[in-house]
């Protein structure tokens, strides 16, 4: 694959081919949708939305905080939204970057805490199910006993500008406020160099030589649109 001198011509050609690996790696067929784990996952909430005990978010944020590491996963900039991404997905193919300090750790709980996360609302329901095939970022944590403990994000819900999303199998809202805030957290973490080893497919889509030439790109793409958000 070429790429372009002009940098926009760079990234929309990076953004062509992130389409293709989507769309050949892991076609989304209606067969395919109905038995991902995710839908699968929001399937047996919907089922049981009613039940179970109450969980405090504030309570569960406070306990992050103890977390060993936490990655942050959002979708390539400066491409329009052209398919939905399901987790898997978007840890492959959309930027990624990590931090294990605590001062890092402490800093994206209170940027969480920030967006004042809250239960969704019944009447919200209905956007919950296109979540889990149209993840746009996500926040990962790992605990220290090797547990994982992960918020997905995906649009604003039809009733207002506020984030549907999950912390874990919960169905949340929250402020769209923190999609800048995770992407100036970004510029400050450790990218994570992943389309390189993302699927057999793009092996096969392209050589070794270009891939690592992408790969690169990526790279530059990801971690100077987070830098760009802190003059904003």
């Amino acid at each position: 694959m070429k790429i372009n001198a002009h940098p926009y011509s760079r990234l929309r050609d990076i953004c062509v081919l992130i389409s293709f690996l989507i769309t050949t790696s892991c076609p989304k067929t209606a067969a395919a949708q109905e038995n991902s784990p995710n839908i699968k996952l929001i399937n047996a909430i919907s089922a049981n939305q009613n039940g179970g005990s109450s969980i405090s978010i504030v309570r569960e944020l406070s306990d992050l905080k103890n977390a060993k590491s936490v990655a942050l996963f959002f979708e390539f900039p400066h491409a329009e939204h052209y398919a939905g991404l399901d987790e898997s997905q978007l840890q492959k193919l959309g930027c990624s970057f990590s931090a294990n300090t605590k001062e890092k750790i402490l800093d994206m709980v209170e940027i969480i805490k920030a967006s004042r996360p809250k239960k969704a609302k019944s009447k919200d329901g209905e956007d919950y199910l296109h979540v889990a095939i149209d993840v746009r970022e996500e926040v990962l944590f790992e605990m220290m006993n090797g547990e994982e403990r992960k918020f997905l994000f995906s649009g604003p819900l039809s009733s207002s500008n506020n984030l549907a999303g999950y912390f874990d199998t919960q169905k949340i809202v929250t402020s769209p406020n923190i999609v800048t805030a995770l992407y100036r957290w970004g510029a400050h973490a450790d990218y994570n160099e992943t389309f390189a080893k993302s699927t057999q497919a793009s092996q096969e889509t392209a050589s070794l030589k270009a891939q690592a030439n992408i790969a690169d790109e990526l790279k530059k793409g990801c971690v100077e649109f987070t830098k760009q958000q802190l003059a904003k």
